[in-house]
């Protein structure tokens, strides 16, 4: 059921986004562990919060004009 809405990332992309997330970490002094723990207490929270599988949370770092943005994509199954 949610396969359809969660689209597979390639190894490009994974590696182009970790990229991404190491160069705003540094800029924001952050290194990139801590930056790894906020996203995995952040995906635990709303797992619990959204009684959702982590599995169906991606949390995605955007370096923007001088912050780190944090972006999640929570894929949840309406009620029919």
């Amino acid at each position: 059921m949610f396969s359809a809405l969660r689209k597979k990332k390639s190894s490009r992309q994974l590696a182009r986004e970790r990229l991404r997330a190491t160069l705003g970490a540094d800029r924001m002094l952050v290194s990139p562990g801590h930056l790894e723990r906020i996203k995995a207490e952040m995906r635990a929270s709303l797992s619990r919060q959204l009684n959702v599988s982590e599995e169906y949370i991606s949390i995605q770092t955007d370096p923007m004009r001088g912050h780190l943005r944090l972006q999640a994509d929570v894929a949840m199954a309406g009620k029919h």
